[in-house]
């Protein structure tokens, strides 16, 4: 428990979306979405809002930790 609320107060503290484009790697990013799906996504009562924002910021992480995975 005290685990999730570290992740979570760290993802706050980080700022969410930041958080997620700054993933180095596929795992990375896992850990951090999951993260933004159990600790940030339940306080918007307007998903419609943040919709593209988080699309657009995932995207990126998604294509830059591909290149770096295929660097390595």
């Amino acid at each position: 428990m005290t685990e999730r609320l570290s992740s979570g107060k760290e993802l706050f503290d980080e700022g969410p979306l930041l958080a997620i484009q700054d993933c180095q790697d596929n795992n990375e990013l896992h850990e951090r979405l999951t993260s933004f799906n159990e600790h940030v996504l339940p306080h918007f009562d307007d998903l419609e809002a943040i919709h593209n924002d988080v699309r657009n910021t995932v995207m990126v992480a998604m294509m830059t930790a591909k290149q770096e995975g295929q660097a390595h």
